[in-house]
């Protein structure tokens, strides 16, 4: 959990999360320039979704360890 905090650029970075469905959690980021999306995939987030507005979908799976 601690890499994925830091791949997302740290606790301060986010400005909100939810999980909006059993496979998927929604970020708001307040610099989307400090998101390492392939620090994110090395901690196990399968797949990651980059929107505008420094919003961020980090598909999990059924994993809810994220």
């Amino acid at each position: 959990m601690q890499v994925a905090l830091n791949a997302l650029g740290g606790a301060e970075n986010l400005t909100s999360q939810q999980r909006v469905a059993l496979t998927r959690v929604r970020v708001q980021l307040k610099d989307a320039g400090r998101l390492d999306v392939q620090a994110l995939k090395a901690a196990g987030v399968p797949g990651v979704m980059v929107l505008a507005g420094g919003v961020v979908h980090l598909i999990t799976g059924l994993n809810t360890a994220l």
